[in-house]
């Protein structure tokens, strides 16, 4: 095994780039970001490991403030075994800045 890698029954989870996850954006007060994000956003995803991504807002949103709840899409820059229901972490500047849980894999 080396890190990333995923023991599982052949055919129980595939390997996925892009996805829609729900989002829960930490407020400043309890260690969030204290700035808004945009369009194209691109921080550090945590799934048990890091990995680089970017951030699409959906059509008439035009950023995300600290404490906001928000749909998005995400675009992985490697696939990664994954699944709906799938929780993770955005982290920025090593600490964490929002919660989300996957609801749809492209």
């Amino acid at each position: 095994m080396q890190r990333g890698q995923v023991v599982a029954q052949p055919n129980s989870i595939s390997a996925v780039k892009k996805f829609e996850a729900n989002l829960s954006v930490i407020s400043t007060e309890d260690g969030g970001r204290g700035t808004p994000f945009f369009d194209g956003f691109s921080p550090k995803f945590f799934f048990l490991t890091d990995i680089s991504g970017s951030i699409k807002l959906p059509k008439g949103k035009e950023m995300v403030n600290p404490g906001e709840n928000v749909t998005v899409t995400i675009t992985l820059e490697q696939s990664i075994a994954m699944e709906v229901g799938t929780e993770f972490t955005i982290r920025e500047g090593g600490r964490t800045i929002a919660n989300g849980k996957v609801t749809k894999v492209y």
